[in-house]
């Protein structure tokens, strides 16, 4: 066989061979991957308390690293679907997913447990008066293993510092501690369980204003700086706008608007949302929020 007919006869028998494995691998194989889902996403979700059903089908989904708001008036169910998104509340119908996989109600695993962390509009309520703050820590770093028993000391420092707080804190009670240095210990507990995803269930409607930028400006910085994904329950749009991708509006347990924070308070389609806006009247002071330094203990 001359050199070009044996180059020929193994470019033949190399097409060959490849045309055989992409068939015997499958269509699996030559299958591209699909889209990433969504790190956080509901499904046609139905809440009910006894009889009354309080949300009705609501369906929305929170890609990875963003943080999403849900506005509205009480009553709307805002705070309902955000039980349900924690875990603390069985939704009567639909589904709640993480990363794809069906979290079911309120029977789920630890490792469910601990990727969504939820941090409480009263964080005093949420703290534990007989136990400091390293207590609190130490507890649940010790609990679920999160560090080896030499590091958690070191951990709970690590995780005051993260929300800007001294080490010192660790050794004080809630009751020493402002209403904005709580929150921010109620903030260090959730993420040391190490979630994926954060609730904030109005986490500045009980401070003074004063205070609300270093809360706002922590979670801002933790979402870049952890990679959370953050649902952000509140009543105060001047919150969210400040900290929010994307807007849900809830009203008597739907969804009316749903849309990319710029776009909704730009110009926001439904009647209810320009409803609510028009009643901020925080909005209408270009959003400033009054700059502070809280006290150390």
């Amino acid at each position: 066989m001359s050199r070009p007919e044996h180059r020929e006869h193994h470019e033949q028998q190399g097409t060959t061979g490849a045309r055989h494995a992409q068939a015997s691998a499958g269509p699996e194989a030559l299958r591209s991957p699909g889209p990433r889902p969504p790190r956080l996403e509901l499904r046609d979700l139905e809440i009910a308390y006894g009889s009354t059903r309080v949300v009705h089908g609501v369906s929305l989904s929170v890609e990875a690293g963003s943080v999403l708001g849900i506005v509205g008036e009480s009553g709307s169910g805002k705070t309902s679907v955000a039980r349900a998104v924690a875990g603390e509340l069985a939704p009567a119908g639909g589904q709640v997913l993480l990363d794809g996989e069906v979290l079911t109600g309120t029977s789920r695993t630890i490792a469910q447990r601990r990727a969504v962390q939820v941090v409480y509009q009263d964080p005093y309520a949420s703290l534990n008066p007989r136990m400091t703050v390293g207590q609190v820590l130490r507890e649940l770093l010790s609990v679920h293993s999160i560090v080896p028993r030499g590091q958690v000391r070191s951990r709970s420092v690590e995780l005051v510092e993260l929300v800007r707080l001294p080490p010192e804190v660790l050794d004080a009670r809630p009751r020493q501690l402002s209403g904005g240095q709580r929150q921010r210990v109620a903030i260090a507990r959730a993420l040391a369980l190490e979630p994926q995803v954060l609730v904030a269930d109005e986490p500045t409607s009980a401070l003074d204003v004063s205070v609300q930028r270093t809360v706002l400006d922590l979670l801002a910085d933790l979402r870049e700086r952890l990679g959370l994904t953050v649902v952000l329950i509140s009543h105060d749009l001047a919150v969210v706008r400040r900290l929010c991708d994307a807007v849900v509006v809830m009203r008597d347990g739907v969804i009316v608007e749903d849309a990319p924070a710029d776009a909704f308070f730009r110009s926001p389609q439904h009647p209810y949302s320009r409803a609510l806006l028009a009643a901020a009247p925080r909005l209408r002071q270009a959003d400033r929020l009054p700059e502070t330094t809280e006290d150390l203990p």
